[in-house]
C-alpha cells in the first residue's frame, strides 16, 4: 500500500477512499477526478473510482456535468476521464484503417 501511496503522490494523485474524503476546496492547481464508470454513491463500488490531481486539462480529462449520485460536492467543477480513443475500422474485413 505504501508503495502506491508514493507512486500517487509522485503523480501529483490524491486517491478518493470514501466520498467524505472529497474536500469542500482544492488547492491552487489542483482538481477533482473521476473515471469513466457510472457515478455511485460509495467509491470503489462497481468500478466506480475518484481521485484528486493536478489539473491538466487534455484530452485525457472532460469536464462532467454528473450529479455524482447525489453526492454534495460543494459547488466543485469535477472532471472525468475521456474515453479511449479506438482506431477506426473499415473495410469488409473489419481491418483497422
Amino acid at each position: 500500500m505504501d508503495s502506491l501511496k508514493n507512486f500517487l503522490k509522485r503523480k501529483g494523485m490524491i486517491y478518493l477512499y470514501d466520498v467524505k474524503d472529497i474536500p469542500r476546496e482544492l488547492q491552487e492547481g489542483m482538481c477533482l477526478v473521476h473515471n469513466r464508470v457510472p457515478p455511485r454513491r460509495r467509491l470503489g463500488t462497481g468500478g466506480f473510482r475518484a481521485w484528486i490531481q493536478k489539473q491538466k486539462l487534455n484530452d485525457h480529462l472532460v469536464v462532467c456535468s454528473c450529479d455524482w449520485a447525489g453526492v454534495d460536492l460543494h459547488g466543485l467543477v469535477h472532471y472525468r476521464s475521456a474515453p479511449k480513443r479506438t482506431a477506426e475500422v473499415g473495410g469488409s474485413d473489419g481491418k483497422r484503417t
